[in-house]
Order: C-alpha cells, then sequence, then structure tokens
C-alpha cells in the first residue's frame, strides 16, 4: 500500500509518555462503540469514488497509533451537555483527519528521517506526496463539514486550521533562539496543540442545545491542549525513548525551544546560560552538549518544579471547569484521562 507508512509511523498519542495509562482508560465498551463510528465515518469523508488510480487513504488513517482523544472528545462532552445526533461523529472524524493531516505536513517541516525506528512520510514517499496527500485531508475534512450545514461549526474549524498554520509559522520564527519568551512559547503551543483539542470539545456548543456551556467547553480544550503538551515537551528531556516512542532530546536538535528550556534559562548563572545558548544555537556541538543539558537540568531540579509550577495548576484549572459542567459519567471519565496525563 503506497501509503502504509505516511501516516501511521507517527502518531501523536503513541509517542505520548501516557499513552498505555490513556489506552486503558478508553477500552470500555461504549468508547470502543463510539470509536468504531467515527472510523467508519472517516473512511466514508475520506474515500474518492472515480479515481481508480489513487490510492485508499482509508485503511491506514484509520490504523494509525494512538487513542484518537480528539475524535473521543466530542462524545465525552456531547454526553455531559446532552448533545447527541451524527453530527457528534462528524466531528469526532473531522477532528481526527484535520489532525492526521497536520502529521503528515509535520513530517516535512520537521525533516525528520525516524520516528519511532520507522521511516517518516516524506522519507519513504517524498515532500510532494506527502504535502498534497495532507492537503486531501484538509480538503475532505471542510467537504464533510460543509454538509453539516451549521455556520457556528465551519467558522470553528476554519479558524482552528487558521490557527495550526499560525502556530507553525510563529514556531519556525523561534528556531535556535533561546531569546524568545514564556509566552512566545505558550502562544506557539495554544495555536499549534491546544487549539484542535479546543475545536474538537467546543464543537459541542455549536450543536443541540450546547451553547450556554460553550465558554466552559472553550477554556478546557484550551488548558486540556497546553497540559497536554507540555507534557510532551517535558518528556524530550526526562523519558527515555523505549518509553515515549520518539528519540530523546528531538526538539533540542531541531532547535525548537519549549518551555522546559525557557524554565532551566531563568535558573541558571551567567556563564551556564552561555553554554546552553552555544549548545542549542550550534547544530555541531549538540551530540557532545546533551550531557550537559541533563546536568543542568538535575542541578536545577526542573521536572519537579515544571511539575507544580505548570502541569499541575493546568490540571487544577482543568478540574475546576469540570466542576461547571454537569456531572455523569462521562465527566468521570473525562477526569480519569485528565489525571492520566502526567509526567511518568
Amino acid at each position: 500500500d503506497l501509503i502504509t507508512g505516511i501516516i501511521a509511523p507517527k502518531s501523536n498519542m503513541a509517542s505520548h509518555p501516557n499513552a498505555k495509562k490513556i489506552e486503558t482508560l478508553l477500552a470500555s465498551p461504549h468508547l470502543a462503540d463510539h470509536l468504531a463510528s467515527v472510523h467508519e465515518e472517516m473512511g466514508k469523508i475520506i474515500a474518492l469514488e472515480g479515481y481508480h488510480d489513487f490510492p485508499d487513504l482509508a485503511p491506514t488513517v484509520l490504523s494509525a497509533g494512538g487513542k484518537k482523544l480528539r475524535a473521543l472528545f466530542p462524545y465525552l462532552f456531547g454526553q455531559m451537555i446532552g448533545v447527541k445526533g451524527s453530527a457528534v461523529t462528524a466531528m469526532g472524524a473531522i477532528c481526527e483527519i484535520i489532525h492526521a493531516a497536520t502529521l503528515l505536513h509535520d513530517d516535512v517541516i520537521d525533516e525528520s528521517g525516524l520516528r519511532r525506528k520507522q521511516p517518516t512520510a516524506n522519507r519513504s514517499w517524498g515532500n510532494k506526496r506527502v504535502i498534497l496527500y495532507g492537503d486531501y485531508l484538509f480538503s475532505s475534512a471542510l467537504k464533510r463539514l460543509v454538509a453539516i450545514n451549521n455556520n457556528g461549526l465551519f467558522s470553528l474549524v476554519s479558524e482552528t486550521i487558521r490557527k495550526l498554520s499560525v502556530g507553525e509559522i510563529l514556531q519556525m520564527q523561534l528556531e535556535r533562539n533561546l531569546a524568545c519568551t514564556e509566552e512566545q512559547i505558550l502562544t506557539v503551543l495554544r495555536l499549534k496543540t491546544a487549539s484542535l483539542f479546543t475545536c474538537s470539545i467546543s464543537s459541542m456548543g455549536y450543536v443541540g442545545g450546547g451553547e450556554k456551556y460553550l465558554h466552559q467547553l472553550s477554556a478546557f480544550g484550551e488548558a486540556f491542549g497546553c497540559l497536554f503538551q507540555i507534557c510532551d515537551d517535558l518528556a524530550d528531556y526526562f523519558i527515555p525513548e523505549s518509553q515515549s516512542g520518539k528519540p530523546r532530546y528531538s526538539d533540542f536538535r531541531n532547535g525548537v525551544p519549549t518551555l522546559p528550556l525557557v524554565f532551566l534559562l531563568k535558573q541558571l548563572k551567567d556563564t551556564d546560560k552561555e553554554r546552553l545558548r552555544q549548545i542549542f544555537e550550534n547544530p555541531m556541538e549538540q551530540e557532545s552538549g546533551m550531557k550537559t543539558i541533563a546536568d543542568l537540568m538535575e542541578k536545577v531540579k526542573l521536572r519537579d518544579e515544571m511539575r507544580v509550577v505548570i502541569l499541575e495548576p493546568y490540571r487544577e484549572k482543568c478540574r475546576q471547569i469540570l466542576s461547571e459542567l454537569p456531572q455523569s459519567e462521562a465527566t468521570a471519565e473525562v477526569d480519569r484521562i485528565l489525571a492520566s496525563v502526567e509526567l511518568v
């Protein structure tokens, strides 16, 4: 299959440090049934009839690893606030397809050769083909969205795709720049990761009478997305490849400044700051400098510091928002997912 290896090797959830925990939490039959419905819907959205030479994307998109939280959240939050109907399944599928498209484009932008010891999309099939497949997924998702005939949802999803693009551009501008601020990095994080979680969850505020909960849904999506991504950024420095599924120090090697680096920089003396900048800004020094980075992070107890100062406040914000929503088994399931997102 021409597409095998384009989508399947790269799954955000599969590389997340809490993937196994989340997989266990999502094993309940009703969630599995919903995912099966989403998968069926995704297959219909991606299918292209009349072009016999066009490869069938559906099998590999649907078999890609990960637990598809963006597909599950419309269902869980819809259950919470009493929203039902075909739009719940459709929005889960649309968000998951958009996520798959961003992964394809990320392969090209990151110039990655391997992920989880498998060739990445651009290495296997070339940049041109991967970009066009990503574009096809985006357009397929938007075509299905139009069929829902909901202006609020169309505005939400189109603005989310815009944010994803802006976030990627802003991150590129920050490459190998340790002069960037915490707020600049958080802005990129909100745009690149949290925006799609927000879209997935807040979409239920646009259908079936869920409008009165729109503020809480949007706020939870952003807070959860930030928690999820910051945990992943920390894992890049503290979790071995055998556990996280991706090479350690990937962000550092690619010149991507994330919150762990910004927090580290703030706590270092001038001589250590200068050494950190030299290693980060000069790829030739990175391999020999990795132990220095690890030692500096251990010296300032960065892992514990960020858990207290960043991760737990975001988790508590999510819990506070959940307390403002109707309480049900779905609320408890989301809280269990929330508890599983941590730096192990």
